[in-house]
């Protein structure tokens, strides 16, 4: 991957926020990615990534509602 201080633009890697997660990732495979495996922040957001040679895609939604409600109890 590119170090972060040679990234050209400024960018350090694009994100694809969605909100339907598991429906997103079965159309970048359809497309012929290989998604990362599932990924968690503690905040409720899921991600995955879709690897380049020198950098990747983040795809992000949120998890369930409840399920992100009940782990805060």
């Amino acid at each position: 991957m590119i170090p972060p201080h040679q990234h050209r633009l400024d960018i350090d890697h694009p994100v694809v926020s969605v909100r339907n997660h598991p429906a997103a990732v079965e159309r970048y495979i359809k497309l012929g990615f290989s998604p990362s495996p599932l990924s968690y922040h503690p905040w409720g957001s899921v991600l995955t990534l879709m690897m380049f040679e020198n950098n990747f895609i983040e795809l992000i939604g949120i998890r369930g509602r409840l399920e992100v409600r009940d782990q805060f109890r």
